[in-house]
């Protein structure tokens, strides 16, 4: 995400619409598409690391059941948000 937040720069992210160039709308617009994908992944990771290290901490049986059902929701959201993001 980094390294497309200095790349969109370079194409007027973080300028207002009338500063842009006419010629890198389309530059900008796709340094947005992919900032949408990996912003929707990396936050997947996050909170899929988190939950990894919940269940070390786990002791009951429900607490993992409930650890492993939203691990399960968490790449589901992620799949589906990506596929989203990539064809919408």
């Amino acid at each position: 995400m980094s390294v497309n937040a200095c790349v969109s720069t370079k194409y007027g992210w973080g300028l207002h619409l009338y500063q842009i160039p006419f010629a890198d709308f389309t530059p900008v617009l796709i340094c947005i598409w992919l900032s949408e994908i990996l912003f929707t992944l990396a936050a997947s990771f996050v909170k899929l690391s988190i939950l990894v290290f919940y269940l070390r901490l786990a002791t009951t049986k429900l607490y993992r059941r409930v650890i492993y059902g939203s691990i399960v929701f968490i790449i589901a959201w992620a799949t589906t948000f990506t596929i989203l993001s990539i064809f919408v």
